[in-house]
């Protein structure tokens, strides 16, 4: 969530994960269906793009891209489920 002059407002976002170890040929078919697979998670704020490792996905990572898209610096409180 991202709290706005009082307002709460909830940013999605859509994490591509790829493994380290799968081969290439795979990584180009995951590629190739990429914009069917976006599609169908719809509507998303921003996306980590070919993530590979666990420790990509961080906070900091998923900040930085919120505000690379809505011009500034975000901040964010994580919520777990």
């Amino acid at each position: 969530t991202e709290t706005i002059d009082q307002t709460v407002a909830v940013k999605f976002v859509l994490i591509s994960f790829i493994g380290e170890a799968i081969g290439v040929m795979r990584k180009a078919l995951v590629s190739t269906l990429r914009g069917d697979i976006t599609a169908a998670f719809d509507p998303f704020h921003c996306e980590l793009l070919n993530v590979s490792t666990k420790e990509e996905v961080t906070l900091e990572a998923v900040t930085a891209q919120l505000g690379a898209m809505f011009g500034g610096e975000v901040s964010m409180m994580l919520e777990e489920e």
